[in-house]
């Protein structure tokens, strides 16, 4: 007998009550109206989606990204457009250099804001070039796309992976004869610490060695060489024109990364401040609302540059104590937190106490004196009064 092939389901489908397989999320709606929705939506959650499927691959991939080019201005502060400063250069070898690196076809097309590949290198994650760690925000240099993901591997940076040079003619003292050919126009940071100073990376300076001894060095014929190192001194000009134009440009991302920078941490403490406001009406501890819990939870919310709303800023102020052991005040033993009560109740019976205030939403809390197997059960006013008249059938005044 032959056997039956199986109805395979479609992906992404779901059975609904009434039988009838519902489509897809991605098929709900057409790819026009997709694309409608995600203009309105942030760098950050059009690279989430962007990785989803293949369909919404295609729409903010599509004119070459475009969606990704307008994105950033939905930010309270825009960055740096490239392509207004394209328009203002003058030399025609920087105004190529940017247009190649950045992507930019048309610089003189209205209502495009700079590039697929501008927007992903200002909010598309990358790695810590310390400690290989994912970390967020623009990279120190747009050109050499160097990470650090704190102010410690941002200094272990500069004293390992970079070569500072001399201050006025910025050379390398003591190294090979074609460093005064590569260095020119390798991509420099600065190091404001102290003394400014400029450094280039270790890791560039070897790539560009080796690249001089195989184009020039190598070679047996002096024909050859020739030919060559015009050839490789061509892509040195080019280089130079690129290193320049973005380090002036760089200038301008960076005092858009610090304006960015205190206009989130007035949000953040504004945000705080709300936070301890709400706290003070509830009569929750203070110790709840500035740990790190409290701190995580605002500092998350306030990445978008915007307050947070006042429903979130209550539900902040439950947060447990992080504290998973306590110390007994009459005899000094250690033990867990939710025991705590249970074990002075055992042994310091004469010492429990009748009301405590909750850890979590810091309300009076009162225990059962007339139950015997529970007797750190700990209840609130209206909870108290109902077990009482239901389990012992006492009907007690209204507490105070």
């Amino acid at each position: 007998m032959a056997r039956r092939s199986k109805h395979k389901r479609l992906r992404f489908a779901y059975i609904t009550t009434h039988g009838l397989t519902t489509p897809a999320y991605r098929d709900l709606l057409s790819a026009e109206l997709w694309y409608i929705v995600f203009s309105y939506c942030l760098p950050a959650t059009l690279f989430a989606v962007r990785d989803t499927c293949r369909m919404f691959r295609d729409i903010i991939d599509r004119d070459s990204g475009v969606l990704l080019a307008r994105a950033p201005l939905l930010l309270p502060f825009a960055p740096p457009d490239p392509r207004r400063y394209m328009q203002l250069i003058g030399n025609p070898l920087t105004f190529r250099a940017m247009r190649d690196f950045f992507g930019i076809g048309k610089s003189r097309t209205r209502g495009l804001y700079g590039s697929a590949t501008y927007t992903r290198l200002l909010f598309q994650p990358g790695k810590c070039t310390v400690c290989k760690q994912t970390t967020e925000g623009p990279p120190m240099s747009l050109y050499s796309k160097v990470y650090t993901c704190s102010a410690r591997c941002k200094q272990n940076f500069f004293w390992s992976q970079v070569h500072f040079l001399k201050p006025h003619r910025r050379y390398l003292p003591g190294r090979a004869l074609c460093d005064r050919h590569i260095v020119p126009w390798l991509p420099h940071l600065t190091y404001t610490s102290g003394r400014r100073r400029t450094v280039v990376l270790i890791r560039d300076l070897k790539k560009a060695r080796r690249e001089f001894i195989r184009e020039i060095v190598s070679p047996h014929t002096p024909e050859e060489r020739k030919r060559r190192k015009e050839a490789l001194f061509k892509q040195y000009s080019h280089r130079c024109h690129l290193r320049k134009a973005l380090l002036t440009f760089q200038c301008y991302v960076d005092d858009w990364i610090r304006e960015t920078g205190i206009m989130e941490k007035n949000i953040s403490r504004a945000n705080h401040r709300r936070l301890s406001k709400v706290a003070l009406k509830r009569r929750i501890p203070a110790r709840l609302t500035h740990g790190s819990a409290a701190r995580r939870f605002v500092a998350k919310r306030t990445k978008n540059l915007q307050h947070i709303a006042l429903t979130r800023l209550r539900s902040a102020t439950i947060f447990k104590s992080k504290s998973r052991r306590r110390r007994c005040d009459q005899c000094g033993v250690v033990v867990g937190a939710l025991r705590l009560d249970a074990h002075v109740a055992q042994h310091h019976a004469d010492q429990l106490l009748g009301s405590r205030l909750n850890a979590d939403t810091g309300t009076p809390e009162y225990s059962c004196t007339l139950c015997e197997s529970e007797p750190v059960k700990w209840l609130s006013k209206s909870s108290l009064q109902a077990h009482r008249y239901h389990k012992h059938g006492i009907r007690i005044p209204k507490l105070k």
